[in-house]
């Protein structure tokens, strides 16, 4: 017998645009981060910065690669 558990946040899904407000305010705090000298290494920032122009670039002008 296999027990089941249901979690309240079952069907829940993050769209694209939450996904994208979600990683633009965490690339902001690792900025002010490295910018105050408490976190070092620009390699960070530059990824962020790709993964979020990405997500933004797949929500305005769709999937890189189409049929």
């Amino acid at each position: 017998m296999t027990m089941q558990w249901n979690s309240p946040l079952e069907g829940i899904t993050m769209t694209l645009g939450l996904a994208y407000w979600v990683l633009m305010l965490v690339w902001l705090v690792f900025f002010m981060l490295n910018h105050i000298g408490m976190v070092t290494g620009l390699w960070v920032n530059t990824l962020f910065l790709f993964v979020l122009f990405a997500l933004l670039g797949w929500q305005v002008f769709g999937a890189p690669l189409r049929r």
